[in-house]
């Protein structure tokens, strides 16, 4: 971030790659050993975000970038908001395929809490390929969440099938949060998985931002002290 009298830059990391969705496509469902890292580092980003009171409230496979090294990076924060202890919010977002109950029908939310459902929603695509609820409109949506149990596949090991079961309670008071995810023993500890952060600053980049008027001391000093 690179601040002046009048504009803030924001520079952000390229990440060349697909984001989740299209990587998904490709394999139709992963393995649970293939699909641990990927959601391990989505569930790091949400436990960030959740320590500082952000809630991102769009999570979906469209929001995860997965780079050439298959590391996963969590995007897409037009939605995001920063809450209080017990806040309540009302604004209608998400994808209406991620959307925990709670939104669907119209009611105040945790903003923490329909990150967890959505999380659940990842998780179960990653390991199964498809949704557990697909209807056409909110209100059947609502319905079948609330009326029948979420078709969990019997082949998934009982640790992952108790983590899906716990992201995707209906009442939020029973709804796992990221506290207790992260201490889930199918995630293994939350740094095996995690991106190591670089402190490389290519030349190339710093050189073709020089062009816009800032010096190379400034630029390096700024990426280094942000």
């Amino acid at each position: 971030m690179i601040d002046t009298l009048t504009t803030t830059y924001v520079i952000m990391e390229n990440v060349a790659g697909e984001d989740l969705e299209k990587y998904l496509r490709a394999l139709g469902c992963l393995k649970e050993e293939e699909a641990r890292p990927v959601f391990q580092q989505v569930v790091s980003a949400v436990h960030f975000l959740h320590q500082r009171h952000i809630a991102h409230r769009n999570i979906k496979l469209e929001s995860i970038l997965v780079d050439a090294a298959g590391n996963a990076k969590l995007c897409d924060f037009g939605m995001a908001i920063k809450t209080t202890e017990g806040q309540m919010l009302e604004e209608t977002c998400g994808s209406l395929l991620y959307r925990a109950p709670e939104i669907l029908a119209r009611k105040p939310y945790d903003g923490l809490a329909v990150d967890m459902w959505s999380l659940g929603i990842v998780l179960y695509v990653l390991v199964t390929g498809h949704f557990p609820y697909v209807e056409a409109t909110i209100e059947d949506m609502h319905r079948v969440i609330t009326t029948t149990v979420c078709p969990i596949p019997y082949h998934l090991s009982f640790p992952c099938h108790i983590i899906i079961a716990w992201l995707l309670g209906v009442p939020t008071w029973h709804r796992m949060t990221i506290h207790q995810l992260v201490e889930r023993p199918w995630l293994g500890h939350i740094q095996d998985h995690g991106l190591v952060a670089t402190k490389e600053i290519l030349p190339r980049i710093v050189n073709t931002m020089c062009t816009i008027g800032y010096t190379c001391e400034e630029i390096v000093s700024s990426l280094t002290n942000r």
